[in-house]
């Protein structure tokens, strides 16, 4: 399940988590480390790349490809481990085994805020920080920095967009996590805070489920024989976008209803040629990963810390912009 590689030179740790909900992480004394140990240009960098999750997450391996892609330029050696299912005991094992390679900077997405907090703070004991990749710790305080996207904005851009989709008028609906994940809260609740400044726009709340579409197609359903009028729904992840369009493709119902789905998954994708669905809120993975790694390397090898917590913004893709180069080069990777 691991396969860590031990070089000279420099050596960092880089840890993303599944996103079920993906979720946003921390800075510290580990990350006020003096940078004594930092590294010549010409060194040699070790990069450790551990996902949460072996596979089933288009998103993480987007961040994967991104960090990649920054190894490469910048002449990293990387390596990429990771856990066969996204749990939180499986995150932790993963973690305490690569603590005693002593890495220069660990980037962390953890699965869960507190939880993970204690094994970030055993890295920051043995001269680690830790910078953090789409969810953030309990305790900011914990880490070196955050790059992530702004959940909450990213609810409110989703209302928006399917605000002007139906005219500002109609019923719609929310489809998500249940409550405790802090990714997923801030883009429901940057959903509903929007969706409600519309007069003529009735919400009728939140359904959840967790990654099960047919649960979520299910809701979806139920929703249009309730509401017969339903007028648009926004699915706040890949598997509620999944179950929804299927629930829309089932009722014959692409053209009396709008939805606006967050991230970029193929399957998600393939919806939106078919249309059903209408619009991906799809958040800068790759971006992510390359920032992580850029940043881990700048304060390796001088010190130089992030200025500041990174929100990389979103990309809007429609079947009209769904062929530009700009736009697919965010779109998330199958296996």
């Amino acid at each position: 399940m691991e396969n860590v590689n031990r070089r000279g030179g420099l050596r960092l740790a880089a840890v993303g988590a599944a996103l079920v909900m993906m979720l946003t992480a921390c800075g510290s004394d580990a990350g006020d480390g003096t940078a004594s140990d930092s590294k010549s240009d010409d060194a040699a960098v070790q990069v450790t790349l551990a996902l949460a999750v072996q596979s089933g997450c288009p998103f993480c391996i987007s961040i994967q490809r991104g960090a990649e892609s920054a190894a490469k330029d910048l002449g990293v050696d990387l390596t990429v481990v990771s856990p066969k299912t996204a749990d939180t005991a499986g995150q932790i094992q993963q973690l305490n085994g690569l603590l005693a390679n002593n890495p220069d900077v660990l980037v962390l997405q953890p699965f869960d805020p507190a939880a993970l907090l204690p094994v970030v703070k055993h890295f920051a004991d043995k001269g680690t920080p830790t910078i953090t990749v789409d969810s953030d710790l309990s305790d900011p305080s914990a880490r070196l920095g955050l790059i992530s996207s702004d959940n909450e904005a990213g609810g409110k851009f989703a209302a928006e967009q399917l605000a002007e989709r139906i005219g500002e008028k109609g019923k719609v609906l929310y489809l998500g996590y249940k409550p405790g994940l802090a990714g997923t809260d801030a883009r429901r609740k940057g959903f509903e805070e929007q969706i409600k400044t519309y007069p003529s726009i009735e919400y009728l709340g939140a359904q959840y489920s967790a990654d099960d579409q047919s649960v979520t197609a299910g809701q979806v359903s139920a929703a249009l024989r309730a509401n017969p009028d339903l007028a648009g729904i926004f699915a706040g992840a890949e598997a509620h976008a999944i179950g929804a369009a299927a629930a829309i493709r089932e009722a014959h119902a692409q053209d009396r209803v709008s939805v606006v789905a967050f991230d970029g998954a193929p399957d998600e994708v393939q919806a939106l040629k078919d249309n059903s669905l209408d619009l991906l809120v799809v958040q800068k993975a790759y971006e992510m990963g390359q920032l992580a790694i850029k940043q881990a390397v700048a304060y390796a090898k001088d010190g130089t810390k992030p200025d500041g917590d990174t929100y990389p913004d979103y990309v809007a893709v429609t079947r009209d912009n769904l062929a530009e180069a700009d736009v697919r080069k965010y779109l998330y990777p199958a296996e």
